[in-house]
């Protein structure tokens, strides 16, 4: 006879270490204040550009953080406590 019950709880206890780690969380900007980033820990970010914002979702790979958006995927770059992105854009922390 098998015992669901802790089969069940194993189960949820694995998949709920393997979805843990450092995730990204908090606003960044450009120096212009052009365009901003809100990173949520749940893998949601809300883009905003010239007062346009739309949502994407993130996933991290090592330092790089991929966004997956209607226009495709952007990759940035973790320098520190920034974001550096394609065409030389800075994303800096607001603190």
């Amino acid at each position: 006879m098998i015992h669901r019950k802790p089969l069940l709880t194993g189960l949820l206890l694995a998949a709920g270490i393997a979805g843990c780690g450092e995730g990204l969380s908090g606003e960044y900007r450009d120096p212009r204040g052009v365009t901003g980033y809100e990173f949520e820990p749940d893998g949601r970010v809300f883009i905003s550009v010239m007062g346009t914002m739309t949502a994407a979702t993130y996933e991290l790979e090592d330092d790089r953080v991929l966004i997956d958006g209607a226009e495709g995927t952007v990759v940035f770059m973790r320098r520190g406590e920034n974001l550096e992105g394609p065409m030389g854009l800075e994303l800096i922390r607001v603190r």
